[in-house]
């Protein structure tokens, strides 16, 4: 997801997003311990939630 999008949703859109990415996360952390080949879905995963707290971090900090 490009970051432009992401500044476009509100605040409750990123954090709902945040919190199916990361359980998205765990459900592929998990499938990894008996399949292989999930690695680059892990990559772009933590980069995409890291996409989104980059932009929450953000507008914290213009609030201040």
């Amino acid at each position: 997801m490009q970051i432009s999008e992401i500044r476009n949703k509100s605040d409750e859109a990123i954090l709902e997003e945040i919190r199916s990415l990361e359980q998205t996360r765990l459900d592929i952390t998990m499938r990894a311990v008996t399949e292989e080949g999930e690695g680059h879905k892990l990559r772009n995963i933590r980069r995409d939630i890291a996409r989104y707290k980059t932009v929450l971090s953000e507008r914290q900090r213009q609030e201040a």
